[in-house]
Protein backbone atom coordinates (compact mmCIF):
# COMPACT_ATOMS: atom_id res chain seq x y z
CA UNK A 1 0.00 0.00 0.00
CA UNK A 2 2.86 2.40 0.83
CA UNK A 3 4.51 1.66 -2.53
CA UNK A 4 1.22 2.34 -4.34
CA UNK A 5 0.85 5.73 -2.60
CA UNK A 6 4.45 6.65 -3.47
CA UNK A 7 3.87 5.79 -7.12
CA UNK A 8 0.66 7.87 -7.24
CA UNK A 9 2.45 10.85 -5.62
CA UNK A 10 5.25 10.63 -8.22
CA UNK A 11 2.74 10.61 -11.08
CA UNK A 12 0.98 13.67 -9.60
CA UNK A 13 4.26 15.61 -9.29
CA UNK A 14 5.20 14.84 -12.90
CA UNK A 15 1.76 15.99 -14.12
CA UNK A 16 2.01 19.26 -12.17
CA UNK A 17 5.52 19.91 -13.53
CA UNK A 18 4.35 19.42 -17.13
CA UNK A 19 1.46 21.83 -16.59
CA UNK A 20 3.78 24.51 -15.19
CA UNK A 21 6.14 24.11 -18.12
CA UNK A 22 3.26 24.36 -20.57
CA UNK A 23 1.94 27.49 -18.87
CA UNK A 24 5.42 29.05 -18.90
CA UNK A 25 5.74 28.46 -22.60
CA UNK A 26 2.35 30.05 -23.28
CA UNK A 27 3.41 33.30 -21.58
CA UNK A 28 6.77 33.74 -23.31
CA UNK A 29 6.69 37.31 -24.66
CA UNK A 30 7.19 37.87 -28.39
CA UNK A 31 9.66 40.63 -29.20
CA UNK A 32 8.92 42.93 -32.13
CA UNK A 33 11.85 45.04 -33.35
CA UNK A 34 11.00 48.47 -34.78
CA UNK A 35 12.87 49.79 -37.81
CA UNK A 36 15.62 52.29 -36.96
CA UNK A 37 15.14 55.93 -37.98
CA UNK A 38 17.49 58.88 -38.40
CA UNK A 39 16.52 62.55 -37.97
CA UNK A 40 18.64 65.26 -39.62
CA UNK A 41 18.44 69.04 -39.84
CA UNK A 42 18.46 71.04 -43.07
CA UNK A 43 17.93 74.59 -41.89
CA UNK A 44 19.43 78.06 -42.01
CA UNK A 45 22.14 78.75 -39.43
CA UNK A 46 21.44 82.44 -38.81
CA UNK A 47 18.29 84.57 -38.46
CA UNK A 48 17.70 88.24 -37.77
CA UNK A 49 15.61 89.47 -34.88
CA UNK A 50 12.07 90.52 -35.87
CA UNK A 51 12.26 88.61 -39.17
CA UNK A 52 10.53 85.46 -40.42
CA UNK A 53 12.57 82.21 -40.37
CA UNK A 54 11.99 78.50 -41.00
CA UNK A 55 13.51 75.50 -39.21
CA UNK A 56 13.39 72.20 -41.11
CA UNK A 57 14.33 68.56 -40.54
CA UNK A 58 14.02 65.23 -42.33
CA UNK A 59 12.98 61.85 -40.83
CA UNK A 60 14.16 58.77 -42.72
CA UNK A 61 14.38 55.06 -42.15
CA UNK A 62 18.08 54.29 -41.73
CA UNK A 63 19.47 53.97 -45.25
CA UNK A 64 15.89 54.23 -46.54
CA UNK A 65 13.02 56.47 -47.57
CA UNK A 66 11.44 59.43 -45.76
CA UNK A 67 8.53 58.75 -43.41
CA UNK A 68 5.18 60.45 -43.98
CA UNK A 69 2.71 61.66 -41.33
CA UNK A 70 5.04 61.27 -38.30
CA UNK A 71 4.79 63.81 -35.47
CA UNK A 72 7.90 65.92 -34.76
CA UNK A 73 8.28 67.87 -31.50
CA UNK A 74 10.25 71.13 -31.71
CA UNK A 75 12.14 72.66 -28.77
CA UNK A 76 14.21 75.83 -28.60
CA UNK A 77 16.62 76.13 -25.67
CA UNK A 78 14.93 73.09 -24.00
CA UNK A 79 11.47 74.69 -24.19
CA UNK A 80 8.84 72.83 -26.24
CA UNK A 81 7.55 75.23 -28.90
CA UNK A 82 5.45 73.30 -31.43
CA UNK A 83 4.67 70.01 -33.14
CA UNK A 84 4.35 69.32 -36.85
CA UNK A 85 3.95 66.28 -39.09
CA UNK A 86 6.28 65.04 -41.79
CA UNK A 87 5.36 65.29 -45.46
CA UNK A 88 7.51 62.95 -47.58
CA UNK A 89 9.95 62.87 -44.66
CA UNK A 90 10.21 66.66 -44.17
CA UNK A 91 8.86 68.66 -41.22
CA UNK A 92 9.09 72.40 -40.64
CA UNK A 93 8.60 74.89 -37.82
CA UNK A 94 8.00 78.55 -38.63
CA UNK A 95 9.51 81.25 -36.46
CA UNK A 96 7.35 84.37 -36.80
CA UNK A 97 8.74 87.88 -36.50
CA UNK A 98 7.40 87.92 -32.93
CA UNK A 99 9.24 84.67 -32.13
CA UNK A 100 12.59 85.94 -33.41
CA UNK A 101 12.18 89.33 -31.72
CA UNK A 102 11.76 87.52 -28.38
CA UNK A 103 15.05 85.61 -28.83
CA UNK A 104 18.20 87.19 -27.46
CA UNK A 105 21.10 87.94 -29.77
CA UNK A 106 23.51 84.99 -29.77
CA UNK A 107 23.48 81.23 -30.20
CA UNK A 108 20.37 79.13 -29.53
CA UNK A 109 19.85 75.37 -29.47
CA UNK A 110 16.97 73.77 -31.39
CA UNK A 111 15.96 70.11 -31.04
CA UNK A 112 13.61 68.03 -33.19
CA UNK A 113 12.34 64.74 -31.73
CA UNK A 114 10.37 61.77 -33.02
CA UNK A 115 8.90 59.66 -30.17
CA UNK A 116 8.69 56.47 -32.23
CA UNK A 117 5.78 54.05 -32.62
CA UNK A 118 5.09 50.35 -33.12
CA UNK A 119 6.88 50.30 -36.48
CA UNK A 120 9.71 52.83 -36.12
CA UNK A 121 12.18 53.62 -33.35
CA UNK A 122 12.50 57.04 -31.72
CA UNK A 123 15.15 59.51 -32.88
CA UNK A 124 16.13 63.12 -32.35
CA UNK A 125 18.53 65.73 -33.67
CA UNK A 126 20.02 68.91 -32.22
CA UNK A 127 21.60 71.90 -33.94
CA UNK A 128 22.31 75.56 -33.23
CA UNK A 129 21.42 78.77 -35.00
CA UNK A 130 22.65 82.32 -34.50
CA UNK A 131 20.26 85.18 -33.81
CA UNK A 132 21.60 88.45 -35.18
CA UNK A 133 20.48 92.01 -34.39
CA UNK A 134 17.86 93.36 -36.74
CA UNK A 135 19.54 95.49 -39.44
CA UNK A 136 19.19 99.20 -38.89
CA UNK A 137 18.45 101.53 -41.76
CA UNK A 138 20.23 104.84 -42.18
CA UNK A 139 18.07 107.93 -41.61
CA UNK A 140 16.88 109.46 -44.84
CA UNK A 141 15.47 112.84 -45.70
CA UNK A 142 11.71 112.77 -46.04
CA UNK A 143 10.58 113.78 -49.50
CA UNK A 144 6.96 114.48 -50.28
CA UNK A 145 5.69 112.07 -52.86
CA UNK A 146 4.08 113.50 -55.94
CA UNK A 147 0.41 112.63 -56.46
CA UNK A 148 1.32 110.45 -59.44
CA UNK A 149 4.19 108.56 -57.78
CA UNK A 150 3.51 104.82 -57.60
CA UNK A 151 4.57 102.74 -54.60
CA UNK A 152 6.87 99.77 -55.20
CA UNK A 153 4.95 96.49 -55.39
CA UNK A 154 6.07 93.19 -53.88
CA UNK A 155 7.33 90.51 -56.23
CA UNK A 156 8.29 86.83 -56.33
CA UNK A 157 9.95 84.68 -58.99
CA UNK A 158 10.41 80.93 -59.32
CA UNK A 159 13.50 79.81 -61.24
CA UNK A 160 11.82 76.63 -62.44
CA UNK A 161 13.48 74.22 -64.91
CA UNK A 162 11.49 73.04 -67.92
CA UNK A 163 11.93 69.35 -66.99
CA UNK A 164 12.65 67.45 -63.76
CA UNK A 165 12.85 63.81 -62.72
CA UNK A 166 9.80 62.46 -60.88
CA UNK A 167 10.27 62.77 -57.12
CA UNK A 168 11.39 65.72 -55.00
CA UNK A 169 13.78 68.45 -56.13
CA UNK A 170 14.91 71.86 -54.83
CA UNK A 171 13.71 74.82 -56.91
CA UNK A 172 15.15 78.27 -56.07
CA UNK A 173 13.48 81.65 -56.35
CA UNK A 174 13.64 85.28 -55.29
CA UNK A 175 11.30 87.51 -53.31
CA UNK A 176 10.95 91.12 -52.29
CA UNK A 177 11.10 92.06 -48.61
CA UNK A 178 8.35 90.32 -46.62
CA UNK A 179 6.20 91.96 -43.98
CA UNK A 180 5.94 90.22 -40.60
CA UNK A 181 2.54 88.70 -41.45
CA UNK A 182 3.43 87.54 -44.97
CA UNK A 183 4.46 84.02 -46.02
CA UNK A 184 5.92 82.31 -49.08
CA UNK A 185 4.28 79.12 -50.36
CA UNK A 186 4.65 76.87 -53.39
CA UNK A 187 1.72 74.82 -54.74
CA UNK A 188 1.61 72.31 -57.62
CA UNK A 189 -0.97 70.32 -59.55
CA UNK A 190 -1.01 68.18 -62.69
CA UNK A 191 -2.04 70.43 -65.58
CA UNK A 192 -5.05 68.19 -66.29
CA UNK A 193 -6.18 68.35 -62.65
CA UNK A 194 -7.99 71.02 -60.60
CA UNK A 195 -6.52 70.09 -57.20
CA UNK A 196 -3.47 71.98 -55.88
CA UNK A 197 -1.12 70.42 -53.30
CA UNK A 198 0.71 72.67 -50.81
CA UNK A 199 4.42 71.81 -50.72
CA UNK A 200 6.75 71.84 -47.71
CA UNK A 201 7.44 75.34 -46.42
CA UNK A 202 10.28 76.92 -48.45
CA UNK A 203 13.49 78.04 -46.77
CA UNK A 204 13.10 81.84 -46.95
CA UNK A 205 16.33 83.80 -46.53
CA UNK A 206 16.78 87.45 -45.62
CA UNK A 207 18.89 88.12 -48.72
CA UNK A 208 15.79 87.98 -50.90
CA UNK A 209 16.02 84.34 -51.98
CA UNK A 210 14.18 81.13 -51.13
CA UNK A 211 14.47 77.42 -51.89
CA UNK A 212 11.40 75.21 -52.22
CA UNK A 213 11.44 71.41 -51.96
CA UNK A 214 8.88 70.53 -54.64
CA UNK A 215 7.69 66.92 -54.99
CA UNK A 216 6.29 65.60 -58.26
CA UNK A 217 4.39 62.36 -57.65
CA UNK A 218 5.66 59.38 -59.59
CA UNK A 219 3.31 58.36 -62.40
CA UNK A 220 2.90 55.31 -64.58
CA UNK A 221 3.02 57.57 -67.63
CA UNK A 222 6.02 59.65 -68.68
CA UNK A 223 6.22 63.39 -69.33
CA UNK A 224 3.45 64.59 -67.01
CA UNK A 225 3.03 68.37 -67.03
CA UNK A 226 2.59 70.18 -63.71
CA UNK A 227 1.39 73.73 -63.01
CA UNK A 228 3.56 75.33 -60.32
CA UNK A 229 2.82 78.56 -58.47
CA UNK A 230 4.98 80.48 -55.98
CA UNK A 231 3.18 83.20 -54.06
CA UNK A 232 3.35 85.70 -51.22
CA UNK A 233 0.22 85.70 -49.09
CA UNK A 234 -1.03 86.61 -45.65
CA UNK A 235 -2.99 83.34 -45.50
CA UNK A 236 -1.74 80.41 -43.40
CA UNK A 237 -1.50 77.15 -45.40
CA UNK A 238 -0.77 73.63 -44.11
CA UNK A 239 1.94 71.75 -46.04
CA UNK A 240 0.77 68.49 -47.56
CA UNK A 241 -2.88 69.54 -47.87
CA UNK A 242 -4.94 69.71 -51.05
CA UNK A 243 -7.18 72.56 -52.19
CA UNK A 244 -9.19 73.40 -55.29
CA UNK A 245 -8.19 77.07 -55.33
CA UNK A 246 -5.17 79.23 -54.58
CA UNK A 247 -5.21 81.71 -51.69
CA UNK A 248 -5.44 85.46 -52.24
CA UNK A 249 -1.90 86.52 -53.04
CA UNK A 250 0.06 89.75 -52.77
CA UNK A 251 2.42 88.57 -55.52
CA UNK A 252 2.72 85.32 -57.49
CA UNK A 253 4.70 83.65 -60.24
CA UNK A 254 3.57 80.63 -62.27
CA UNK A 255 5.46 78.03 -64.29
CA UNK A 256 4.87 74.75 -66.11
CA UNK A 257 7.25 71.84 -65.42
CA UNK A 258 7.34 68.44 -67.11
CA UNK A 259 8.11 65.47 -64.83
CA UNK A 260 9.85 62.63 -66.68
Amino acid sequence: MVKLLAILASILLVALSCGCLENGQQHTPVSNSAANTVLTFSTQTAVNQSEYATLACQLNVTRGQGLDGKEIHWSVDDVLKATSRTVWGYATYNLTSTDTSNLTVGKHVVQASFSGDNDYSASNATTTFQVQPAPTSSPTTTVSASPTAASLSESITLNAPAKVKAGCTDIPGTHSDLASDENVYVLIKPSANNTWRVQSLPYVFVNGTFTADVCFNKSTSDNVQYDVIALITKSQLNPGTNRTDTPRSIAENRATITAT
